[in-house]
């Protein structure tokens, strides 16, 4: 039997997005978070990554800042050995702008398949941990960087209804459905008039951060009403 949590009762209203700008979860301010993504698209005969970093300081609700960086790949490549360099990038637009570094990042990387998890976390994830700990060390932090790197998956096969309807926006369901070696969930995040709606797939493969579930997946549900594209 499924349990479904219902994020949208938690959050309020998701049509205003003021609020988000200084996100809360369970009435307790998250604060010094950068949230940012990967993702491999294509560019008519190229492939290029798309690296979107939307920058939330909390502290002051009308600086919120975008910042983003586009690095072009060989034709076929799938995996990114330019994500790190972009993220320094990133930190440096970030501290330029609040004066210090993130106190912790959230990273929301698109496009990878399940066959590819493995290399994902051994080339993308080992070397972006290893380059920000070094930058977070060599700036007086010496626990290193907090970050979750979370695989996100949109085209996938699994749908869940009650009483034969769709689910309404902020359904997580994280049991039973869900790969018990893994920490992952699914989460409904739009509505549908028509036809049945699909949840998107969130695995989290790294997660220093020591955030317990819900809040991570309150923050991504918050998370959806900030894009931008």
């Amino acid at each position: 039997q499924l349990k479904f949590k219902l994020l949208s009762s938690i959050i309020g209203n998701p049509i205003d997005i003021r609020p988000y700008a200084r996100v809360s979860v369970f009435n307790e301010e998250v604060d010094g978070l950068l949230d940012t993504g990967a993702s491999i698209s294509c560019a008519g005969n190229a492939l290029a990554e798309r690296i979107l970093q939307l920058d939330i300081p909390f502290e002051k609700m009308l600086s919120c800042r975008y910042y983003s960086t586009v690095t072009q790949h060989l034709k076929g490549q799938e995996l990114s050995n330019e994500i790190t360099m972009n993220i320094t990038h990133t930190l440096k637009a970030y501290r330029d702008e609040h004066g210090s570094l993130p106190r912790s990042i959230l990273f929301y990387r698109d496009g990878v398949g399940d066959g590819q998890l493995h290399q994902v976390f051994n080339t993308e994830v080992h070397h972006l941990k290893k380059k920000l700990d070094e930058i977070y060390v060599s700036a007086g932090i010496p626990t290193g960087c907090s970050m979750a790197f979370i695989i996100v998956s949109k085209r996938i096969n699994t749908r869940y209804f009650v009483n034969k309807q769709n689910q309404v926006p902020g359904t997580v369901v994280d049991d039973v459905i869900t790969l018990p070696e893994r920490y992952d969930f699914f989460l409904v995040s739009q509505s549908v008039r028509q036809g049945t709606v699909s949840p998107t797939s969130y695995n989290v493969i790294l997660d220093t951060m020591g955030f317990p579930a819900d809040k991570i997946q309150i923050l991504t549900y918050k998370m959806t009403h900030l894009y931008y594209n």
